[in-house]
């Protein structure tokens, strides 16, 4: 059993401890009183089986300034029960002096706590090793219309807190700014609003808390006007309001589906407009390109004999067009970076060409001899390419663009908290991760702190040194 928070204090049996504990041992082996042990005390006062001394506070063998609490020696955990007090803080278990701890199964009073239940569900009278409630006053919601809440105590070891009876409706009560209100629907409200009648400046009055039923809980009309449920995002819809119910009614949403594309688009809340992405990269969005596939087809593409209808049109036949054009793809990624060395070929394009011309930026190689620098690279990368033709790159003139967008994109920009602990929840614990002290720039080393949930610990983290910042 736990003792209480005076329990004394155990030091470590060092060399001087030997000393004070051998003299007190021979003095209490000169002794012929049976009722004295061999002057083991635990630290509740009891004796024990001899391996620790507590040293009585008048011996001569305190040395000058030492208490009776400095004096106490460490209990040795060998044989004793599981909970027996080894030490400031700390007791056995399985034979081992540990740090006293939530969850370890004994009641540490001098730690503040009141319980042990062995879960971890809160609200059952033991939550984290404290009781739910000592008095009424811990249950409190503070709300009159809910009723008194009270401290059930029938279980000692496990006090509840128990919801009071709704006070009834229309009965007094406060509202936050001190002004006299009424009880409905177990919340206050103003005086004459949630009595089920309409009163003098009430527009309705339904003796309820829900506003999206035609009648809010300040007595008001949900909606007199569609304008009234704008919800101000077009993607929604145009909701209507019904002036006979004045309930509002949502309208129909925008879906943003194509039958060339593979995935769905992205409608603007400003203007309910749709939006598609490209697929191959030649410039024109899924939902007008008649092959989000193929970067030689679509609308306005030039139409030549290589089977496809590069164009999008059946108005142009392949079999009379002119052999297509094929531009250099030193690389071999599937992009030019200009037109400069372009051919014709019937057909599909020989090794070393791509039917993709070079017109815009989601279509130009800025890195011709690095085939990861392309405009459809999504990965991130820790040292720079030659964005030239050149075997070599002079130093400094190297690039982190890896998909051509004209930005160096670093892969995290942000800084780490100062600590992981106390994050409340997984999601806060991941925001506290990033750089120490500053953001390195592409290519650059920095120490990156990784915040983590753990389960029953809460966020912890970790830094790691050197660590390279990764681009594209």
């Amino acid at each position: 059993m736990r003792t209480s928070s005076s329990r004394q204090t155990w030091l470590p049996l060092g060399l001087s401890g030997l000393a004070v504990l051998s003299l007190f041992v021979i003095g209490a082996c000169g002794s012929d009183d049976d009722n004295n042990v061999d002057g083991a005390v635990s630290p509740d006062g009891s004796t024990t089986d001899g391996t620790v001394t507590l040293l009585d506070s008048g011996s001569d063998a305190l040395a000058s300034g030492d208490t009776q609490q400095d004096a106490i020696l460490e209990v040795e955990c060998t044989d004793k029960a599981d909970g027996t007090v080894c030490a400031a803080g700390s007791v056995c278990l399985q034979k081992i002096c540990v740090a006293s701890s939530c969850g370890d199964g004994y009641v540490d009073v001098a730690q503040g706590e009141d319980c042990e239940d062995g879960n971890e569900v809160t609200g059952d009278g033991c939550s984290s090793c404290r009781f739910d409630c000592k008095a009424d006053s811990d249950c409190s919601d503070g709300n009159a219309c809910t009723g008194v809440e009270t401290c059930d105590k029938t279980m000692p070891l496990k006090p509840v807190c128990k919801a009071g009876t709704p006070a009834t409706a229309g009965s007094a009560c406060m509202l936050p700014g001190g002004a006299a209100g009424k009880c409905s629907n177990n919340a206050c409200v103003t005086a004459s609003c949630g009595n089920s009648a309409v009163d003098a400046g009430e527009q309705c009055d339904d003796g309820n808390a829900n506003d999206d039923d035609g009648c809010t809980r300040e007595c008001k009309f949900t909606c007199a006007a569609s304008a009234d449920c704008n919800d101000g995002n077009k993607c929604n819809g145009d909701e209507t309001c019904d002036t006979n119910t004045h309930k509002c009614a949502a309208g129909t949403a925008v879906v943003c589906t194509a039958a060339t594309c593979t995935m769905s688009g992205m409608c603007d809340p400003a203007t309910g407009a749709c939006s598609y992405g490209d697929g191959d990269k030649d410039g024109k969005a899924c939902n007008v390109d008649c092959n989000d596939a193929d970067p030689a087809v679509f609308p306005g593409a030039f139409e030549c004999k290589d089977g496809k209808d590069n164009d999008c049109s059946t108005a142009t036949s392949d079999t009379v067009a002119p052999s297509c054009e094929c531009y250099v793809d030193t690389d071999k990624d599937g992009y030019a970076s200009s037109v400069t060395g372009a051919i014709t070929a019937s057909g599909v394009c020989p090794a070393g060409y791509t039917r993709t011309k070079p017109v815009a930026v989601d279509t130009i190689d800025c890195g011709p001899r690095a085939a990861s620098a392309n405009p459809a690279q999504t990965a991130f990368f820790p040292t720079a390419y030659c964005p030239n033709n050149l075997n070599l790159c002079l130093v400094g003139s190297g690039s982190f663009d890896y998909n051509c967008n004209k930005v160096e994109e670093p892969f995290d920009s942000s800084l780490a908290s100062a600590t992981c602990v106390g994050a409340a929840s997984r999601l806060l614990c991941s925001f506290r991760s990033g750089w120490i002290t500053k953001v390195p720039q592409c290519g650059q080393k920095g120490t990156y702190r990784t915040c983590s949930w753990l389960a029953n610990v809460g966020c912890v983290g970790s830094d790691a040194a050197n660590v390279t910042q990764t681009c594209r």
